[in-house]
């Protein structure tokens, strides 16, 4: 992986992974970014001026669509790829077809890195720690929202036993920083239930659970007490039916229903909370 703190060339054959110092800013990309890949571009001598041409023009114009700076973009067509689909002709005074043309440029340039100069095309790659604990995970779901977490720790050396509140919030400043996807209280959430599940599922799992952050409260809904009674006592019946529902047995396998579990307590309280706002 390329050294993007320090001052020196990246080389694309160095071996192994390089960890990040912990100091650094979370607006520093943590792999190769379009910056780095114009600059390969720049300096391949097997590639026709024409097509470095093209492939640097269009890398700067997806960049301009994309609103963010080419340094903090990945060089990586997967992981840039929804939001460069999503991208408009007319809201870059482009045609149709020269922003189609842009978007392949970009896609041939980040293939041709990718198989020329060795660039990862998954991100950062796993530390041995991490990999470990990732082949533990068999829910495919709740593999895929702590996978983020786990390259970011091991782009960053940061060890599963060294995970923290503040890391998952500096991993989440990065991921807004760097990327599209989302990065708010109900991502945090969804990040620490996700490695909470994990240490209560997976023995070899590190013994400490995270926080999960409060669902930001409404100042004009009211308090449960508040709620009229009618509406307290029919949401209690419907909840009640739910708990007798989950105890009957199917009767095609004579098994009782998943369809409430004790962690749904959860989605019990939600039903109250929104009950409380509507009735503001």
């Amino acid at each position: 992986m390329p050294d993007l703190i320090s001052t020196r060339p990246f080389t694309p054959t160095q071996k192994g992974p390089s960890h990040v110092p912990d100091t650094t800013s979370p607006t520093t990309l943590l792999e190769p970014s379009f910056t780095d890949a114009i600059r390969l571009i720049d300096e391949a001598p097997d590639l026709p001026d024409t097509q470095r041409q093209h492939w640097r023009c269009s890398l700067r114009r997806i960049a301009d669509g994309l609103e963010r700076p080419p340094e903090l973009i990945p060089a990586r067509w997967t992981s840039i790829r929804m939001q460069v689909a999503k991208l408009h002709h007319a809201r870059l005074a482009l045609t149709s077809k020269t922003l189609a043309n842009h978007k392949a440029n970009v896609r041939a340039a980040l293939r041709w890195l990718g198989g020329e100069k060795g660039l990862p095309t998954r991100g950062a790659p796993l530390d041995e720690r991490w990999a470990k604990l990732r082949d533990l995970i068999r829910d495919k779901s709740l593999r895929a929202r702590l996978y983020g977490l786990m390259r970011y720790a091991s782009a960053k050396g940061i060890g599963p036993e060294q995970v923290t509140d503040g890391v998952i919030e500096a991993y989440l400043r990065y991921r807004a920083e760097t990327t599209a996807l989302g990065a708010g209280v109900a991502d945090s959430r969804s990040i620490a239930r996700s490695w909470n599940r994990c240490v209560d599922e997976i023995a070899a799992w590190p013994k400490f659970q995270l926080l999960e952050p409060a669902l930001p409260s409404d100042p004009n809904a009211l308090l449960w007490e508040e709620v009229p009674q009618s509406l307290r006592r029919e949401i209690d019946a419907y909840l009640a039916t739910l708990r007798k529902r989950a105890g009957t047995p199917q009767a095609s396998t004579g098994t009782p229903s998943a369809l409430v579990k004790p962690r749904s307590r959860p989605s019990s309280d939600r039903l109250c909370e929104s009950a409380c706002a509507l009735t503001s």
